[in-house]
């Protein structure tokens, strides 16, 4: 079943910063979440709490947050530079004050 992804307006702002070949490798990965409805490893991974993150590995680490809604909406949270390994506690709170706003 294809899923419907949506990107909050706030992460398309910070998309729309990273490098453009950063955007088009994004969004060939959410075009593979609309026909699959996952992302495995190494592209995809489960955070915490209903959070998922996809990667993107190009001069810098890239990521962005999301999480599934109902049966078919994908909700793109948040976008950000991974900087250290972890991923930072600012990036999730933010997220799941995103979260919040769409529940």
């Amino acid at each position: 079943m294809k899923k419907i992804v949506q990107i909050d307006k706030h992460a398309e702002k910070e998309i729309s910063k990273f490098p453009r070949t950063v955007q088009i490798k994004f969004r060939a990965l959410i075009n593979i979440l609309v026909e699959k409805g996952k992302l495995e490893p190494p592209v995809g991974k489960k955070l915490s709490r209903g959070l998922f993150e996809m990667r993107i590995r190009y001069k810098n680490t890239y990521r962005l947050i999301y999480a599934y809604f109902e049966h078919n909406l994908i909700i793109i949270l948040s976008a950000f530079v991974k900087k250290v390994q972890k991923t930072p506690l600012k990036e999730l709170q933010k997220a799941e004050k995103r979260l919040k706003q769409y529940l």
